[in-house]
């Protein structure tokens, strides 16, 4: 134990001088949080629409203001002038309403009036939400239009949402966000340290020091872990602050789950440095290994049901899924051990099948030198 820590205090010595990388460690993960938190929005809004009311009726009019009330439509899209076909074709609008004449006159004597949406769709997320805005909003009107108010239109649900009934897209970007920095950047800063002591031969004199591969690799790795684990709070603690984040259940399966889930990263960056050799080629390798498959396969931004198979496959070997899970369900659900008791263990899982390649790796290398 104490050759461990000898390591470990000599990698901390050598962390410590390095003033760019001992501010970035903190940098980066704040830019990133605040990257995410305030830049990435998953419901479109302030889409530009054009709107050609060719009617202008009370009843045409109403059905236009339903419609850009819905707060997705960009404010002051109407415009009776632009040519709707033209607009969207030159990118101008995503979508177009058309409301011919005689629209409010047909509502009026009962028949069946229509009018023409049209939408862009090349962008198919904000496409989907203009369609429903449309269905939604002129299903509302007709139902309000309608004097004779058929059944359907008594039918009045109450809607509830738990958990973040304010809608605050931020609730559900940032615990997710713990999932890519928490990976990240432990990883990157022990696949760094273990390459660069590859790329420049000093490796040799830490077997000539009878280091076994586990004491070299604890040594460094809990450097790297403590780093993380203060990557952590810091990221944490300014979620609180900026974003309003609590925690809203049993902070103990989050708290033994980030432990674990660090050390994991600091593992998987062990083993990427040991397989890579060079730190450029270390920093690809825990871009490629880890940054990606944690943003676009562990749920954070897509749910891994719209996944298609096979690939769905492998998001089940990728730790971020379940620790965001952790996240999400302790942050905003207020769940306890009773319903993650398994995510911890499938962590401790990796953590360990990853620390295992690391030594496998290791140990061939004191071999051949």
């Amino acid at each position: 134990m104490r050759r461990i820590w000898a390591q470990a205090a000599k990698e901390w010595a050598g962390f410590r001088r390095d003033r760019l990388s001992l501010s970035l460690a903190f940098l980066l993960p704040l830019a990133t949080l605040l990257l995410f938190g305030y830049g990435v929005r998953l419901s479109p809004k302030n889409i530009p629409v054009v709107v050609q009311d060719l009617d202008n009726s009370p009843l045409s009019r109403a059905l236009v203001e339903r419609l850009l009330n819905a707060n997705v439509f960009a404010p002051g899209a109407r415009d009776g002038r632009t040519d709707p076909i033209d607009a969207i074709e030159s990118g101008g609008a995503r979508a177009a309403v058309l409301i011919p004449p005689a629209f409010g006159r047909e509502i009026e004597m009962g028949r069946q009036a229509e009018f023409q949406s049209l939408i862009d769709g090349s962008d198919i997320n904000s496409a989907e939400v203009v369609r429903a805005v449309v269905r939604g909003a002129t299903a509302s009107f007709l139902s309000s239009a309608d004097n004779a108010e058929p059944a359907g239109s008594r039918v009045h649900p109450l809607v509830s949402i738990w958990f973040n009934p304010g809608g605050k897209e931020s609730l559900f970007i940032v615990p997710g966000v713990f999932g890519i920095i928490l990976w990240m950047y432990p990883a990157l800063l022990a696949a760094v340290a273990v390459a660069r002591e590859v790329e420049q031969g000093t490796d040799v004199q830490i077997y000539a020091s009878g280091l076994s591969a586990v004491e070299v690799l604890l040594g460094k790795g809990l450097v790297y872990f403590a780093v993380g684990i203060a990557e952590a709070l810091v990221v944490m603690a300014a979620s609180c602050c900026l974003f309003g984040l609590t925690v809203a259940g049993d902070p103990a399966p989050l708290a033994v789950s980030t432990l674990i889930y660090v050390a994991g990263a600091v593992a998987f960056g062990l083993l990427a440095g040991v397989l890579s050799r060079a730190e450029t080629i270390a920093v690809q390798a825990t871009a490629s290994g880890g940054f990606f498959p944690a943003l676009l396969l562990s749920g954070f931004v897509y749910p891994i049901d719209n996944i298609p198979f096979p690939l769905s496959l492998a998001c089940l070997a990728v730790p971020a899924r379940y620790y965001i899970q952790v996240c999400r369900d302790t942050l905003l659900r207020g769940a306890g051990w009773r319903e993650l008791w398994y995510e911890p263990v499938v962590l401790a899982l990796f953590s360990a099948a990853l620390f295992t390649g690391a030594w496998c790796g290791m140990r061939r290398m004191q071999v051949r030198s």
